[in-house]
């Protein structure tokens, strides 16, 4: 049974929102490549980042990219 931290959460999902919100930075505000994003927060293999990320953003990395820097953000 997963043990449940003072914000409703388990310690999973705690560890997985933290590498998504590094992985939204890293996307919308640096140069490295999604490889070496996906290399530098964890993930062995860009398929598996890529799989992960677009899980939770409902987006693929590239995509993601490209729309922030459409947006400007």
């Amino acid at each position: 049974q997963a043990i449940i931290n003072i914000h409703g959460r388990s310690a999973k999902q705690l560890v997985t929102e933290k590498i998504f919100e590094e992985a939204k930075v890293l996307l919308a505000h640096s140069a490295l490549t999604i490889k070496e994003i996906s290399y530098s927060i964890g993930f062995s293999e860009e398929n598996n980042f890529s799989a992960f990320f677009t899980k939770h953003s409902g987006y693929s990395p590239k995509k993601y990219r490209n729309l922030q820097m459409n947006l400007g953000l």
